[in-house]
């Protein structure tokens, strides 16, 4: 049984590994995909700074807070970034996801379960293509199912059960030092632990451990943004922006930013406020601009909002990712044959709901 695990976690994981470098081959050098823009610039500009030894400058973290630091690592001493590099990093982080999903299916349902969703993740074209983008999704999902896998190993083990919980809301919140919203899943996490408790002494160390575990790794991030803005902000300064994007009453579910909006010069949208209000403001204050324009337009038309909301779990159901930013599966898969696989995103939605 036990040869049979390890066999089948080499096929997933060396069958990972060969699409996304195949992948890789396919689009090299073809126009666009290797341009970084956007958000990609952003970092990458980002992480040549820190690697220069300037930091990220004298504002809140504004995208993502972890992200820059590890693509720093691959700016080489002449300051040039290795893209390549980084992109062959992120394939391999990318295959490892997939043993991951391996595992936790099988220590859910068995091998064969474990053998089928670590399969799909292998083969699916999203996660292969954004392996190769200068992106946050291929780590963000590494480190959530790093997280979750030793959480499920947790509850099935009583073996330094607590020290497991504990690293369950290090890789968790990790994970939302990459996307910030992703530490809402602390929550079923902490219900999860209530509702398998075997007393409530066992819970409450469970919980701090998991809580203490949340602070380890944002009191870094947050405690930098005090020393720059003098406010609060635990991880990122954006949320409300791109609460607001989302969220306007010009809303349709699909990523529509402000004409004026420049994502990799002014990610906080100051200058779209300051076109509209004819004042400049911090980056502290423009998060507090945009969380009162976002709620007031919500509370202004909730049945509009309600309806909005709607609309985006009807995009769920969507073959592909919808295109938001630049290059996208459908735009590479022209080039790309390691794309071309009949496992979409609807399908992978109607697997994941039926396990």
């Amino acid at each position: 049984m036990r040869f049979t695990v390890v066999i089948c976690a080499v096929i997933v994981l060396g069958l990972s590994l060969a699409l996304r470098f195949l992948h890789f081959e396919a689009v090299r050098g073809v126009p666009l995909y290797e341009e970084l823009f956007l958000d990609s610039a952003y970092y990458a500009r980002e992480a040549k700074m820190i690697a220069s030894g300037e930091g990220v400058g004298d504002h809140p973290y504004r995208l993502s807070p972890l992200y820059p630091y590890v693509v720093s690592i691959f700016v080489d001493d002449s300051g040039e970034l290795n893209e390549w590099g980084f992109r062959n990093f992120q394939a391999v982080i990318s295959s490892l996801t997939s043993l991951l999903v391996f595992i936790l299916g099988t220590l859910l349902a068995g091998t064969s379960c474990g053998l089928i969703g670590g399969f799909l993740y292998a083969i699916y074209p999203a996660s292969i293509f954004f392996s190769g983008i200068f992106l946050l999704a291929t780590l963000q999902a590494f480190f959530f199912m790093l997280g979750l896998t030793i959480f499920v190993w947790a509850l099935r083990s009583d073996q330094r059960r607590l020290a497991k919980v504990f690293l369950t809301g290090i890789f968790i919140t990790l994970s939302a030092a990459l996307r910030p919203t992703t530490l809402i899943t602390i929550v079923p996490l902490v219900a999860t632990l209530f509702f398998l408790r075997k007393d409530l002494r066992e819970f409450r160390n469970h919980f701090l451990a998991l809580i203490f575990a949340v602070a380890v790794v944002c009191c870094p991030f947050t405690y930098r943004n005090y020393q720059v803005s003098g406010s609060f902000i635990l991880l990122s300064a954006n949320g409300w922006f791109n609460f607001w994007i989302g969220n306007n009453q010009e809303a349709t579910g699909f990523y529509r930013p402000p004409n004026e909006f420049d994502p990799a010069r002014d990610p906080l949208g100051r200058d779209v406020i300051l076109s509209r209000t004819g004042k400049s403001v911090s980056y502290v204050e423009a998060s507090e601009w945009w969380k009162r324009e976002a709620l007031h337009e919500v509370f202004s038309n909730p049945v509009g909002w309600i309806q909005l909301l709607l609309d985006k779990w009807i995009y769920l159901f969507h073959p592909h990712e919808v295109a938001q930013l630049g290059v996208s599966v459908a735009f590479a898969i022209q080039d790309s044959w390691p794309l071309r696989s009949p496992i979409d995103a609807r399908l992978m939605l109607i697997v994941a709901l039926l396990a």
